[in-house]
């Protein structure tokens, strides 16, 4: 039986943006695909240090985002920080291999503090490695602590965003989440293999809660 797969056609600063259940956004009059935290290379960095993780775990996230590439017909990906985790690795062996298939696609990466990489290597990789990137009326910035003074709306990763939802004294459940202010967002972490930052949201806060098969506002 096939999932339907529900996003959110959401509308931030006069633009059109769709909110989707794969933790992304899709910006169509830019072709662009937004997100944060894919931490690529962070499976192989814990099985490194005697952790033992999954090994589809990266293999997985690379075919989640092949898939929305292809299904937005994305022409732009823009992350907003550790895109990579840490060191080199064999996962970048995987990663170039990927890269090799999208040789249009132009990738602008907003280093974070985990993109660690040589220069020479987001080079080979042509990934623009920036401090920070903005395309009007939005900034993109890692991390929140990091905030400037402008005009845009300033778009954040970092946090790993997350909410706890309750139905009762004895029944909670924390998903991911898309979390809008007044001057700011915070994207959730694209990566299947991260921890949440549980979020206590203002009752003027825009919060959307990413479902298995959906994007929820609550």
């Amino acid at each position: 039986m096939k999932v339907e797969v529900k996003n959110i056609e959401f509308t931030l600063k006069n633009e059109q943006l769709k909110l989707l259940p794969e933790k992304a956004i899709f910006w169509a009059k830019e072709g662009a695909l937004i997100l944060a935290d894919l931490h690529f290379g962070k499976v192989g960095h814990f099985r490194k240090a005697g952790i033992p993780i999954p090994k589809n775990v990266y293999a997985d996230n690379l075919g989640k985002l092949s898939h929305l590439l292809i299904t937005y017909s994305v022409t732009k990906l823009i992350v907003i920080g550790d895109m990579f985790h840490s060191h080199y690795n064999n996962e970048m062996e995987v990663f170039k291999k990927w890269r090799e298939k999208y040789p249009s696609l132009v990738i602008q990466l907003i280093v974070g503090n985990h993109d660690i990489l040589k220069d020479d290597v987001y080079e080979q990789l042509q990934i623009d490695a920036l401090k920070s990137h903005a395309i009007p009326p939005f900034e993109f910035i890692h991390d929140p602590e990091d905030m400037i003074e402008t005009d845009n709306y300033q778009l954040f990763g970092h946090v790993h965003p997350g909410v706890r939802l309750s139905s009762g004294r004895r029944m909670s459940l924390t998903r991911p989440c898309f979390y809008f202010k007044e001057t700011y967002g915070i994207l959730p972490a694209f990566s299947d293999f991260s921890g949440l930052h549980i979020l206590k949201p203002s009752k003027k806060d825009q919060i959307f809660v990413v479902g298995d098969e959906r994007v929820l506002e609550v």
